[in-house]
């Protein structure tokens, strides 16, 4: 017998302030579409946050903090389908448990030339992922009050380049540059429908 999981009080809220943002596209010449699941879970009565560790095994952003996605597929009928299968791929997850509940503006990746397209989904909370080690190394859940409480925006180098990042430190792991500037993008949009305290001025936290 199948348990439904009711829907948490946050799914609604976080819906509506996601339908009435504009979701701007940008020109296509010259990147790669792609798309990222930003996986919304019920952490102990308030919303979280799904994150993945990337493996040294893949062939961009080797250990770095990022949601799961990719590049679009010939076999994939949209973005929307690239975010879901990549997710599938990635930690195992039946496509069943993923509802999608809206999506984001999308944006460049300057040194990779990936354009990303961001979705938003609710799925079932887990304590464990099937993860694909060849791609992950590890799996992070983040209640998104810890992400308001630690958020600053900071000046940061990474392969050669100087550039102020939105930065989120979660114990040992830091989220940065498309992974941080994605997130920011979600907390602008949905911490006032959900009454968390964001923005925090620049280079601060708490």
């Amino acid at each position: 017998m199948t348990v439904v999981e009711p829907i948490p009080w946050f799914v609604e809220p976080v819906r509506a302030a996601l339908a009435a943002t504009p979701s701007t596209t940008m020109p296509r010449e010259g990147s790669r579409p792609s798309a990222v699941l930003l996986m919304l879970y019920d952490h102990g009565g308030e919303p979280g946050l799904v994150f993945t560790k990337r493996s040294e095994l893949v062939r961009h952003h080797k250990g770095e903090i990022s949601f799961p996605g990719g590049g679009m597929e010939p076999g994939d009928r949209s973005l929307e389908d690239t975010a879901i299968r990549e997710t599938v791929e990635e930690l195992g997850v039946d496509p069943a448990e993923i509802t999608i509940i809206g999506d984001m503006a999308e944006m460049l990746t300057y040194v990779t030339g990936f354009l990303v397209k961001p979705y938003v989904a609710h799925v079932p909370a887990r304590k464990v992922y099937a993860h694909s080690e060849a791609e992950i190394a590890e799996v992070l859940r983040v209640p998104l009050r810890t992400l308001v409480e630690v958020g600053r925006e900071a000046e940061w180098e990474a392969r050669g380049y100087r550039f102020t990042t939105n930065v989120f430190e979660v114990g040992p792991n830091v989220i940065w540059g498309a992974t941080g500037k994605i997130l920011r993008d979600f907390l602008d949009v949905v911490a006032p429908a959900l009454e968390l305290p964001w923005p925090r001025p620049a280079g601060t936290t708490r």
